[in-house]
């Protein structure tokens, strides 16, 4: 197949792939610049047709990066009630079961066959099921009425919690998706900008030129989207290390989310100076099933720590996802 003439590729297009950022900094100086010049009714009228569109890509970029936020906010307060439920909720519902039964009893054993370990590993699933059946368990017992209340009143706190957190990680997706779409458009509506700006200054190609900042449209190899995205497979007692481009600009508050999507082992996340490594004293802990937020920082980041470490901890092979933004 014959490669596009080149005066024919969109480079706008082309320049702005996988950097929504770089998009609205171009659409944005080239709006401005033909405003400057709208008392020319030939500008005005590239200027009335970009506009509209680049109006529509800023809303979207906004929209795409607020759900982000969100997104984050959601996986630390499902992490947090999670927690809450490993350390307090469970230790107050067996105090109020042994208050009545004794630990040890037929009773007690019914409601809690294995003790508190249901409610403090396994996926998030299968701890929030182990809160409803033990709803359940109490319903024999008149004397712990108030509780299965109590039980069924966090159960459907958790419940919420989850599918506020999985409805915020869709809708990052779709936003992503609708912005690219967007992106598209208005590369097509820059390149219409050119092409007419060309035909009106044909004899006098620089002009087209202050309509422009160059600078911005050619390729850098520090473009980024600001999101950075991995996934794969980490091996029993093994470690992956993870290439994090240069262009992703790595700070402290850099967020990173890490889920262990599927298989029987815990994964450990971490930075370090050599690909060797370990272990660290800053590290992400995640169950198989589970998703964690933490910051660059929290893991152990810093100019001279810039290699990501995945290690599966376990006896069997795992799969995580990676998504982090600047």
């Amino acid at each position: 197949m014959l490669k596009l003439w080149s005066y024919l590729v969109n480079t706008f297009e082309v320049n702005t792939r996988k950097a929504f950022n770089k998009m609205v900094r171009i659409g944005n100086d080239h709006d401005s610049r033909l405003h400057a010049e709208i008392d020319d009714p030939e500008i005005e009228a590239l200027w009335n047709f970009l506009n509209p569109l680049l109006v529509v890509f800023q809303n979207l970029f906004s929209a795409w990066k607020a759900s982000i936020s969100l997104r984050m906010s959601k996986t630390l307060l499902l992490t947090k009630r999670f927690k809450e439920l490993g350390d307090n909720w469970i230790k107050d519902w067996e105090g109020e079961v042994y208050y009545h039964y004794r630990e040890g009893t037929p009773e007690s054993m019914a409601i809690f066959p294995n003790k508190r370990k249901p409610f403090q590993v396994g996926t998030y699933e299968e701890r929030i099921i182990a809160v409803n059946t033990l709803a359940s368990s109490l319903t024999p017992y008149p004397v712990l009425a108030t509780l299965k209340t109590a039980v069924l009143a966090k159960y459907a706190i958790l419940l919420a919690d989850r599918d506020a957190q999985k409805q915020a990680m869709t809708n990052v997706a779709k936003n992503a998706s609708d912005l690219e779409k967007q992106r598209i458009v208005l590369a097509k509506a820059l390149y219409r900008s050119l092409g007419s700006l060309m035909t009106k200054f044909y004899e006098s190609a620089s002009d087209v030129e202050r309509f422009f900042n160059l600078t911005l449209i050619r390729r850098s190899s520090a473009d980024s989207t600001g999101l950075f995205n991995n996934s794969g497979t980490v091996n029993a007692g093994a470690s992956n290390v993870i290439d994090v481009p240069n262009k992703f600009d790595l700070s402290i508050n850099a967020n990173f989310i890490f889920a262990n999507v599927e298989g029987g082992s815990e994964l450990h996340f971490f930075f370090a100076n050599t690909a060797a490594a370990t272990d660290s004293p800053n590290k992400g802990v995640v169950l198989p099933g589970e998703t964690l937020e933490a910051s660059a920082a929290e893991l152990g980041w810093s100019t001279t720590n810039k290699m990501f470490i995945v290690k599966n901890t376990g006896g069997m092979t795992a799969e995580y996802e990676l998504t982090a933004t600047e």
